[in-house]
């Protein structure tokens, strides 16, 4: 399964045809620019057009070079920002006002590693060279600067874990397999 067709089979359990939403069609722009970078030029600019028109439509700015795994699904537009060099796995879930950002200076300096089967809250904010693990929750207005390991979930600001067993498996609807 490519990952246009993973990110399609995310929304097939909620919509008849993801086509129609405009969070499919954001990250099917984005997986485009991705395919052709380097395969055909005129394809290229073509889906970087199209793209770079959805990130202003829209206000969510993810680089074209993010690496993002299968099946990752925008539940809302609207202030998402993403840092180029953000690592992110698959089936991570990710709602309006997220910041995965950069630290310049210091022990944290770097950009976040975002594992598998993570849910993002809306305006939860991850800086820095930090490492997030699998099924892991990050609460609505939560501010993340420290590694969260695997079946937890951080809530406030600042960041607090709470650890548990399969955390994200309820928020995370149709997960693509890998």
């Amino acid at each position: 399964m490519n990952v246009i067709e993973a990110n399609k089979f995310r929304w097939k359990g909620q919509v008849e045809n993801p086509e129609r939403i405009a969070q499919f069609r954001f990250v099917k722009a984005k997986r485009k620019c991705e395919k052709w970078r380097d395969k055909n030029r005129v394809l290229f600019l073509l889906y970087r057009f199209i793209y770079e028109h959805y990130k202003i439509k829209y206000n969510t700015d993810i680089p074209a070079g993010c690496k993002i795994g299968k099946g990752f699904k925008i539940r809302h537009l609207g202030g998402i920002v993403f840092n180029p060099n953000v690592v992110i796995g698959n089936n991570v879930d990710c709602l309006n006002g997220v910041l995965l950002g950069k630290i310049d200076s210091g022990k944290k300096a770097g950009t976040p590693t975002i594992g598998n089967n993570v849910f993002l809250g809306t305006n939860s904010v991850i800086v820095g060279n930090v490492s997030i693990g699998n099924h892991v929750i990050i609460a609505p207005g939560a501010y993340v600067n420290f590694d969260v390991p695997s079946n937890s979930i951080v809530i406030g600001n600042p960041g607090s874990v709470i650890y548990g067993k399969n955390t994200a498996e309820e928020y995370i609807e149709s997960p693509v397999p890998f």
